[in-house]
């Protein structure tokens, strides 16, 4: 007589192997990445700038002056140095926050920001806070994030910033498994190796902020325990027309996928997105050392507003490139002598 029999272990690597092939068959990224909404708000950016006289963003009398004013500031500098780039290094990690958020606050027309990260925590809610509020002014806000530090919950952040009708985001390379996302590490391992490290953040095409800095508390605090050491520069000039173009062959490539077409809201969240920031409100009461206070703190003593209107910013200037991997690195499809590393 004889006798068959299954290892538990066996049973139970079968069992695994058997759930992933079967979740890897169903699931397969989307056919059409760009929505006809995200494609039109891109679009309306164009349109911005075909022409020189195109209207106005209607704005609130309180902003309308300083915003105009620092569009006239820049575009001055960049007469006097046609060819050349002016550069200004932000040195610590809460002025690098505040010059993005009152850059923000500045924009008139529209503004471009692509992250390898973006953190869920109070630097990332503080800076979505910011960009939707620009998009209720009328500014149109283009979100791109690498995927490889996301998760399922900031999906749904996501999900409901996407929800302005002036505001588009898009993943680029994403994860397939939106809920269980070590299976990509089974299903998908060479694909998702291939990471977009691209950090900007550019303003009505006019200045830009690139650096080392992702965004999150452990870049743009000061809290130097657990700070990464790392520097942003504002760029105005010519090099500013390089980055957008960079930008925009990443945000049109087809591996950038509107959020829309990965994730869907949960049957048991908010879909308001301003209710549903919780790292905004935690009490700060004896706590001078938050992320909050410091970030509150630093926008109340940043000049960075007055000094580009009064032209103070001690930009240097100079023939400056921009270099960037090509998109197609993410997908194999150039060679491998372009790739920067």
């Amino acid at each position: 007589m004889s006798m068959f029999s299954i290892e538990p272990s066996s049973l139970s690597l079968s069992l695994t192997l058997g759930l992933t092939l079967g979740l890897s068959a169903c699931q397969s990224l989307p056919k059409q990445p760009h929505l006809p909404e995200s494609q039109a708000l891109s679009a309306r950016v164009n349109a911005l700038y075909q022409q020189e006289d195109s209207p106005k963003i209607e704005q609130n009398t309180a902003t309308t002056t300083n915003n105009t004013d620092l569009v006239a500031a820049v575009s001055a500098q960049n007469e006097i140095h046609p060819d050349l780039s002016g550069y200004h290094p932000i040195v610590t990690g809460a002025n690098a926050f505040a010059a993005r958020s009152m850059l923000t606050g500045m924009a008139t027309r529209n503004i471009d920001a692509q992250y390898y990260i973006w953190h869920n925590d109070q630097a990332g809610q503080l800076l979505l806070k910011d960009l939707w509020e620009a998009a209720e002014r009328g500014v149109i806000v283009r979100l791109l994030l690498d995927d490889f530090n996301n998760s399922a919950k900031f999906d749904q952040h996501l999900l409901r910033f996407a929800s302005h009708p002036n505001i588009a985001v898009r993943i680029i390379n994403p994860l397939m498994h939106r809920k269980f996302s070590t299976l990509n590490y089974v299903t998908g391992l060479p694909r998702i190796n291939r990471r977009m490290h691209n950090k900007s953040m550019t303003f009505d095409k006019q200045i830009t902020i690139i650096g080392g800095r992702n965004i999150g508390n452990e870049y743009l605090s000061n809290d130097q325990s657990s700070q990464f050491a790392d520097l942003d520069v504002l760029l105005i000039g010519k090099v500013v027309a390089d980055i957008d173009n960079s930008f925009a062959s990443y945000w049109s490539s087809p591996l950038s996928f509107d959020i829309e077409t990965l994730a869907k809201f949960d049957d048991d969240v908010t879909p308001d997105f301003l209710k549903a920031l919780d790292k905004l409100g935690i009490d700060e009461e004896n706590n001078e050392g938050s992320s909050l206070t410091v970030y509150k703190a630093a926008i109340k003593d940043s000049t960075i507003d007055t000094d580009l209107i009064n032209k103070r910013v001690p930009f240097r200037w100079t023939d400056m490139q921009f270099l960037s991997d090509d998109v197609g690195k993410l997908s194999k499809s150039v060679s491998s002598e372009t790739n920067l590393v």
